[in-house]
């Protein structure tokens, strides 16, 4: 086991003249893990082991970017007026522990009143494949917009397919972002990938509705290959309620590559329990992201104390399949309140499907939670 008196530490690839600072310690193994510190530099990320270490390579072949992730909620009245919601009937939503410090999040899908107006406050977590955003898709101003409208319809979004060797994307994107009156921050992992697979995964997030402890954003160390990219994982805590009765949660970004989807998606329950022993305690792990197949492919989760978010719905713009989705462990899912869903910006923007390409294949997709652990607010 991770031994709990021993803090993971963690990253700092951080953008545009922001340096966050890690600490520096590798758990090795699985079944008997040990953290031992790691005498790097300090610029470098550490990561936590979640597989046992095996002479078996597993082989992957060149990313599909046709896989990607979608989603159809959160919406800003100006720009998407009549976003709905649709409901994921689901009972489950891993439980963390607290720390100090940022983030925030939104959803909507049939036309209905101003969801702010008929219930408690709540957070809303959304996951967003931006198909190889790189410079050049930043700096296309079309591009750049819808991303931001996107991005503040949302108390924090992660990101995955953020594909550029310069260190100041996510920063311009967080500094356009606040340039409207938010306050947005973001936290980045480092490349992860293997062969011709590389990409950075992110998290932005309302500082007004959520913290982070940036000690805690770690990757998930896999020297094996099982999983082509190294998982990213956040800890995270609502801002809207008590310190002391706060929502808590371990966030796990995720891109698996389409090709291995069906092999990476039967790590995920050993790679729960490597988080769950990271030292926080906390007992809330969610995951998000492009899971490169569709809830269909997910179902023996459900043996496995899992339940899948989104189910027959399409998560990529083209509406032809699903690919994204959140994941909770079932006793641990007090906090979703039951809503969830993608937020279509083709159809919300009237765009075509040239348009929406440019931004990306896949849809955000979304899910709502409690500010409080247990799921019962008080005002």
């Amino acid at each position: 086991m991770i031994l709990p008196s021993k803090k993971l530490a963690m990253i700092a690839s951080l953008v545009g003249g922001l340096a966050y600072v890690s600490q520096h310690y590798t758990i090795d193994g699985l079944r008997g893990l040990r953290i031992e510190p790691r005498s790097r530099s300090s610029s470098e990320i550490d990561k936590v082991t979640a597989f046992p270490t095996s002479s078996t390579q597993w082989p992957f072949s060149n990313h599909n970017d046709s896989q990607k992730v979608i989603g159809e909620e959160g919406a800003d009245s100006s720009w998407f007026p009549d976003i709905g919601k649709s409901v994921a009937a689901i009972t489950s939503s891993p439980g963390l522990t607290p720390t100090n410090q940022n983030v925030s999040l939104t959803k909507p899908t049939n036309f209905i009143p101003p969801v702010s107006s008929l219930r408690a406050p709540t957070l809303k977590v959304a996951s967003f494949n931006l198909q190889r955003f790189g410079h050049h898709k930043a700096e296309n101003p079309f591009v750049a917009e819808t991303v931001i409208r996107i991005i503040k319809q949302f108390d924090i979004v992660a990101l995955q397919e953020i594909c550029t060797q310069q260190q100041d994307l996510i920063a311009m994107i967080v500094d356009r972002v606040n340039e409207t009156g938010y306050r947005y921050d973001y936290l980045i992992g480092p490349r992860v990938g293997r062969g011709e697979i590389s990409e950075q995964f992110a998290f932005i997030f309302n500082t007004d509705s959520i913290e982070t402890d940036r000690d805690q954003l770690y990757t998930v160390d896999d020297p094996d290959s099982l999983i082509v990219c190294d998982p990213l994982v956040g800890w995270f805590r609502s801002k809207k309620a008590d310190q002391k009765s706060a929502f808590t949660f371990s966030l796990v970004n995720i891109h698996c590559v389409p090709e291995r989807a069906s092999a990476e998606a039967r790590l995920l329950p050993e790679l729960v329990r490597s988080i769950h022993r990271d030292g926080r305690n906390e007992d809330d792990v969610i995951l998000v992201g492009d899971f490169g197949t569709d809830a269909l492919t997910l179902v023996f989760l459900k043996q496995q104390g899992f339940t899948t978010v989104l189910n027959g719905i399409p998560t990529l713009v083209s509406g032809s399949q699903m690919t994204d989705n959140i994941v909770l462990t079932n006793k641990a899912t007090d906090e979703y309140i039951g809503r969830s869903g993608t937020l279509d910006f083709l159809r919300k923007s009237n765009l075509s499907m040239e348009q929406a390409l440019q931004v990306s294949d896949h849809l955000p997709i979304w899910a709502e939670f409690s500010i409080v652990e247990g799921g019962a607010y008080k005002d």
